[in-house]
């Protein structure tokens, strides 16, 4: 078989059997009886064949990695040879249906954050399966964007076409919010003030009036679900969590919010994190992954480094780890607000990367309530 392969990549072409008892000794028969029709089963037993040795390297390797606690690695190697097989699917007919093919792009996939101007720069909003990193300084706002976000998106999100100007509204969605920094009490607080509009100081003072607004507005939203998970978590602790969430309620969140991205950790234990760069490539090469083989939308946020402070133009450099981060994520949008701007009640977004739209470098301002937070 080695040898077959190594031909094959080499010459593009299959050895003949003369070729092969040459190299390698061994007498093939050559079965000139197979039929055309036989030709689905034959494919389907190679494939089986292939994948059930695949499956028995992954687990006579799996003893190893066990010992090192290294269980990440097991779980890929399984993955990988579940997926073993030929593959079959031609892939996307471009000349045909092409109406089709954008509807089912639109209609399954775009989904707007509910900040007009941003959905504008975005044409329309996020993918399902893409990852979009808001980034900032420490204190600029980055929990407030994700909260913003989450809240939109269980109320039901709506958006303007640019050129119809005729506003969609979008259903209302189910979201899981992750906080590796602040407690989930905290967290809930938070947004017990975006809903009511009520001051963070007076919550306490009038909480009748907080239970009733958060009651009634829970009756014409989705379902949001805030879990905190400690720092140095990784992306297979996110995903044990979204599994037990789709057993519990029968289906999966349509988005997932990560606050913050910089807080996880390599699934493989053996990656140095003291190595920004590499830790942060894997990190968000596997929550990209993660919001893909799920299908949700994933928004993160990200730490800006010390340049970043107090410099209206921010760049992709200033990003902290580096480009690793930028190279793998959707959308790259940093936010800031002076002390000057922050009185309006103004945030500046500059959209760093936009991989589906050509945003790119362009900016738009939002206002911002400082008493409701939104």
């Amino acid at each position: 078989v080695g040898y077959i392969l190594k031909y094959s990549n080499e010459y593009s072409s299959v050895p003949t059997i003369k070729q092969i008892k040459v190299e390698t000794d061994l007498e093939l028969e050559l079965n000139t009886s197979i039929k055309i029709s036989d030709k689905d089963w034959t494919l389907k037993e190679i494939e089986r064949f292939c994948q059930r040795g695949a499956i028995i390297q992954a687990v006579l390797g799996a003893p190893d990695h066990i010992d090192n606690g290294d269980y990440g690695t097991v779980e890929d190697l399984v993955k990988k040879a579940v997926l073993v097989g030929l593959q079959k699917d031609l892939g996307t007919a471009y000349f045909e249906d092409p109406r089709g093919r954008l509807e089912r792009m639109r209609l399954k996939n775009l989904v707007p954050t509910g900040f007009h101007m941003i959905d504008k720069k975005l044409y329309g909003g996020l993918n399902r399966g893409e990852l979009t990193i808001f980034t900032g300084s420490s204190g600029a706002g980055k929990s407030l964007f994700l909260q913003n976000i989450c809240l939109n998106w269980v109320e039901g999100a709506s958006y303007t076409e640019y050129f119809s100007e005729t506003e969609e509204t979008y259903e209302e969605l189910d979201v899981v919010y992750i906080t590796l920094e602040l407690s989930e009490e905290l967290t809930s607080k938070r947004l017990d003030t975006m809903i009511t509009g009520i001051d963070a100081r007076e919550i306490f003072r009038k909480i009748d009036e907080v239970e009733l607004k958060v009651r009634i507005k829970g009756k014409s939203c989705g379902n949001l679900r805030i879990k905190y998970i400690s720092a140095g978590s990784t992306v297979n602790d996110l995903k044990a969590y979204l599994m037990e969430y789709q057993a519990q309620k029968n289906k999966l969140p349509d988005a997932l919010a990560v606050d913050y991205l910089d807080l996880l950790h390599p699934i493989n234990r053996r990656i140095n994190v003291s190595d920004l760069f590499v830790k942060d490539k894997f990190v968000t090469e596997e929550l990209r992954s993660l919001a893909t083989e799920l299908d949700i939308l994933c928004v993160t946020a990200s730490q800006l480094n010390r340049s970043a402070v107090d410099e209206s133009e921010q760049s992709q450099a200033m990003i902290a780890g580096g480009l690793s981060k930028i190279q793998t994520a959707d959308n790259v949008i940093s936010i800031y607000a002076s002390p000057a701007m922050k009185e309006r009640g103004e945030y500046q977004c500059k959209f760093l990367k936009t991989r589906s739209s050509s945003g790119v470098d362009s900016k738009v301002y939002l206002g911002f309530d400082g008493i409701s937070l939104r």
